[in-house]
This record gives structure tokens, sequence and C-alpha cells, in this order.
């Protein structure tokens, strides 16, 4: 009997060595199935590319939004030119730039900078603040937007089954090439961390450069797929999340103004920086007829940091007239930079309407606060024209 189990033993051990062979203990990411892309919550992520870095990110809230991480787009001591979202993309080659949608702009928390000044980008000060909402005026997915978990922070380290999409460049875990697939972690549930307010973190877990910024799904009780949290750290078997919390709605709150069209005044939130702000004056006015005298429209400019600079500026403008040819418009900034909008062109063609003008040539380097003017002759008698509205939209980055 004794010859018997000593023969057998060995035999156990071997099939039970095979069987922990094929479950490592890591949750490492692996490519989708390509007919899943069209499903949620795989078509509301996408690839996010900057001139300098590549992450991932994901459409929430509305069609015309995306969220990803801060330091996506922040490079050493200085925040990038908005970044272009791609939808759909799986495939070894670099997607072609005429399938992008560019975002306009983004906003993010003040803190992120501040505390990657002090402690370092990689910093738990910093991480817990690590998270961007771009938009657009052209939506970046077709379909419903995802929807946002306001209590992810809380649901992430409470056990609750979740998973990770993304556009990883390397598998950290595997160590082999992500390309331009998208790929996904298992639906597991993972021993996230408190490490520091919002910024959770877990181990036996992978995921690969490239992947930050994209989405940690959880489902509610329907099954339904939320977005709980956006990855903001990784290495070979640890990952560290941003948790979503209602703090998050002040992000889409100075987002809102941005996806309105006709688009409103900024709304301006504590904590919150953007990469342009919108102004706006529409109370209509007579514009005297035929006096070669310019007519003044204020519009003042303020919350930027003193002395700021202008670095982009688009211009949308509307004047009632039935004779275009009779007006003559300047756009002045508070230190006397001018763009002539118009100069007596077009005749009698009816009405001057401009709309996202970009003036950002013409302007670059102006002063952003103070009185901005535009100025408006109609230079020939007979008809009368009026103004309508002026809208800016001006960054400083």
């Amino acid at each position: 009997m004794k010859n018997q189990i000593l023969i057998v033993l060995p035999l156990i051990y071997q099939i039970m060595s095979v069987s922990l062979a094929e479950e490592p203990k890591t949750n490492s990411s692996s490519p989708i199935d390509p007919l899943l892309l069209n499903t949620s919550p795989y078509r509301q992520t996408g690839l996010v590319l900057t001139g300098q870095a590549r992450g991932s990110g994901f459409v929430a809230s509305d069609r015309k939004l995306f969220f990803s991480a801060a330091q996506v787009v922040r490079e050493e001591a200085s925040w990038v030119a908005s970044p272009e979202w791609y939808s759909g993309v799986n495939d070894a080659s670099t997607p072609s730039e005429d399938d992008a949608v560019q975002s306009r702009g983004y906003f993010r928390w003040d803190k992120y900078a501040t505390m990657s000044t002090k402690y370092g980008g990689d910093s738990k000060q910093a991480l817990a603040n690590d998270v961007i909402l771009a938009w657009s005026v052209a939506d970046f997915i077709a379909g419903e937007p995802a929807v946002i978990d306001f209590s992810g922070s809380k649901r992430l380290v409470s056990g609750q089954p979740c998973m990770i999409t993304g556009y990883p460049e390397t598998i950290e875990y595997d160590e082999m090439e992500g390309e331009f697939y998208q790929h996904a972690t298992a639906l597991r549930s993972e021993n996230f961390e408190t490490e520091y307010e919002n910024y959770k973190v877990a181990s036996l877990i992978s995921t690969g450069p490239g992947n930050t910024g994209g989405p940690v799904w959880t489902q509610d009780a329907s099954l339904n797929w939320m977005a709980s949290g956006v990855l903001v750290s990784g290495r070979p078997s640890e990952i560290g999340v941003y948790g979503m919390n209602n703090s998050v709605k002040s992000l889409l709150k100075a987002a809102s103004p941005a996806i309105l069209n006709p688009r409103e005044k900024s709304v301006f939130v504590g904590g919150l920086s953007g990469t342009s702000y919108f102004w706006q004056t529409t109370k209509p006015k007579n514009i005297p007829d035929g006096l070669h005298k310019f007519t003044i429209i204020p519009l003042k400019l303020s919350k930027y940091p003193v002395d700021a600079k202008v670095s982009s500026l688009i211009l949308n403008l509307d004047i009632s007239t039935a004779h275009v040819g009779d007006l003559v418009v300047w756009l002045q900034s508070p230190d006397g930079v001018v763009s002539v909008l118009h100069d007596s062109e077009g005749a009698g063609e009816d009405n001057l309407i401009k709309v996202d003008k970009d003036l950002s040539s013409e302007f670059e380097g102006a002063l952003a606060n103070g009185k901005w003017q535009l100025k408006i002759q109609d230079r020939l008698k007979g008809d009368i024209a009026i103004f309508n509205s002026l809208k800016l939209e001006v960054g400083t980055d």
C-alpha cells in the first residue's frame, strides 16, 4: 500500500502544477475579440495621442466628452495642446490622422500641476488628481456614451469585480508588444486599497504603458457597464487608478458650456483650469449709418493668471446688414493688438457671420485679461447694421 501511495502522489503533483501554470496569479490584459469593438464598453474606449505621448481614454456622460489621465497631456512643467481621439482602432499599424477627432480643449485639476512640481509626477499626491476631461464640437463616438459611476472610488475598494480596457504599447507582465490593438483584463475582483485620497492601488493586476488614462469598468445590478476609475499608474503586477467620485461633477460642470450650441459663457469652477474659456456679449446694438467713426463693443476678460498671454483665440461673430460691403470691423486686445476682421468686402451680400474663425496667430502673445474691443463702422448710408453677438474662446496655455 505504501508503494502505491508513493506512485500516485507524484502524478497528483504534476496535475496540480499544470493547473497552476494555466492560471497565473496576475490578471494581465490581452487583446479583445475584434467583434466586440462595437459593443459596450469597448466602443467607448479610445486611443489618445498628442505630439509627445500616447494614452487611452473613454467617452462618458456626453458623446463630445472623453476622460483620460492628466499625465498624457502634461510634459515636464507645461500643458500640451489638446489631444487627438481615435475610436475603433484595432491594428498593428499607427492609425491614420484622417480617422482622428481633434479635441478642442480639456479641463483639469490645478492641484495636479502643483503636486507634480512639489512631489513629482509619479507621487501619490499628483496621482490623486491625475484626470482630464477633453471636449470637442464634434462627437467622439457614435452611439451612447458611458455612464459615470460617481461612487467608483468606494466601489473599487469594496472588492467589486472590475475590468480595464485600453491600448497598451507593451504588456508589462508578459513583456509583449501591444501595438494598436485594444486590450482588456479579465473581469475579476481586485484588492484595491486607498493609497491617498482618490488614488487606489492593487497588486496582481497588470496592463502596460499606453493604457494610462484608460477606463476601469464595473457593472451595476443589471450588468450594465459603468466607468468607475481611470488608470493612472502601473508596473508589472501592480496598478493605480483614480477612482471616480462626486468631485468629477465639477469637471462636467466646467465642460458643459463648451459642448452647447450656441456656446454660453464659461463656468469657472474652483480648483479647475482649462485650455480655453468662452466669453460673450449678446446685447444687440444698432451701428450708426454712414458714420466714419468706430462704434465700440466692449468685452471684458478676467480670471486668467496675472499677465497671462494669449496662446489661442477663436471668434464667433454675428452682424445683421443688407450690405456687408459697408462694414469695417476690427478686434483689439487690451494691449492694442489689432486684427482686421472685415474691410468693406462682399458688396451687397447679406450679414457678416463668422463661425469659429481662428485668430490664434494674430493674437498669440497678446494680453488676455482686460477690456477687449470689437470696433465697427458702417461707412455708407442707406441701411442699418445691427450687432447681434460676439463670442471669444481664449486660451493662455
